[in-house]
């Protein structure tokens, strides 16, 4: 019980001390806001990513990291160019360069990214978000060796971790290491996003009363429009 206390301390401490970005063009009281809008948005909760972003902004009307969290959520589907709006209506001048190695991320196409991540990763090889950035799906590695280098930071990651092993990304399917490393994801950010991850794992192992009663728990995080209430 001790250690769990502990533990749980610590990740509140984490989590109150988290900087994605810590040379940001905000100030000191926008950074705060802006920082939780990015821990939002790379745990995919883009509503409240929103709403912590723009009050950034009502804070400084300057924040950059809260103009690209709010285009970093908004849609790259070339036809409908919200983000690419959205990009090219920054100041780019205004930037700090970490904020800039974000916005030239955003900007570029699919086929450059590859190469851009690892220029960006060499560029800041502390920054948390330009790290996270360089994370895939297509190796599940990435999000342990992430996790390991940067803990106080790794909710988005550990879930990540959980879906890798319920998928036999890291060899058998494990549901006791995906479990184990959802409910790390939940104690190190409390948001619906988790849950929902957890929903899904309860129901691949047939567990639906468990599956429905932890999807609805993600759904109370906001009910009205919540995009978790099509799979509760």
């Amino acid at each position: 019980m001790k250690n769990l206390l502990t533990f749980l301390a610590l990740c509140f401490t984490m989590i109150l001390n988290a900087q994605w970005i810590k040379d940001t063009s905000c100030n000191k009281k926008a950074r705060l806001v802006a920082n939780k809008a990015i821990e939002y948005a790379l745990n995919l909760e883009y509503l409240p990513a929103f709403g912590a972003a723009n009050s950034a902004l009502l804070i400084d009307k300057d924040c950059g990291c809260a103009k690209l969290t709010l285009a970093f959520i908004s849609s790259s589907n070339p036809k409908w160019g919200n983000r690419a709006k959205k990009l090219k209506e920054m100041n780019t001048s205004k930037l700090t360069s970490e904020e800039k190695g974000w916005y030239d991320y955003m900007s570029a196409s699919s086929d450059d990214k590859k190469s851009l991540e690892k220029s960006l990763v060499s560029k800041f090889p502390k920054s948390p978000l330009i790290n996270y950035i360089a994370t895939s799906v297509k190796d599940f590695n990435s999000f342990k060796v992430f996790a390991k280098n940067f803990p106080t930071y790794s909710s988005s990651a550990h879930n990540m971790i959980s879906y890798g092993y319920m998928t036999g990304a890291y060899g058998e399917k494990n549901e006791v290491e995906a479990m184990k490393h959802v409910k790390i994801s939940q104690q190190m950010h409390n948001g619906p996003n988790s849950y929902d991850s957890m929903a899904e794992h309860y129901a691949s192992m047939g567990d639906y009363e468990n599956a429905l009663k932890t999807q609805l728990k993600a759904v109370d995080f906001g009910s009205f429009s919540s995009p978790y209430m099509k799979y509760a």
